[in-house]
């Protein structure tokens, strides 16, 4: 699957619903790639306007 996920902040909930929503109905590994506009860890961002509400759903979805 490939996604490119919305830089605004208020469309990231949307896009991660419907990523978890895409995901649980597979009973398969599933490869996603492409531009999330998500970041993992702080250590990705070069200055310190963080998110960590972001980060923490989109590793949730990736752990599951």
């Amino acid at each position: 699957m490939v996604v490119y996920g919305p830089a605004q902040n208020n469309l990231k909930e949307q896009f991660l619903t419907e990523l978890v929503n895409m995901c649980s109905h597979e009973k398969l590994p599933i490869l996603v790639g492409g531009d999330f506009n998500i970041l993992r860890t702080p250590y990705d961002k070069n200055n310190d306007n963080y998110d960590s509400r972001w980060s923490f759903l989109f590793n949730a979805i990736i752990d599951d």
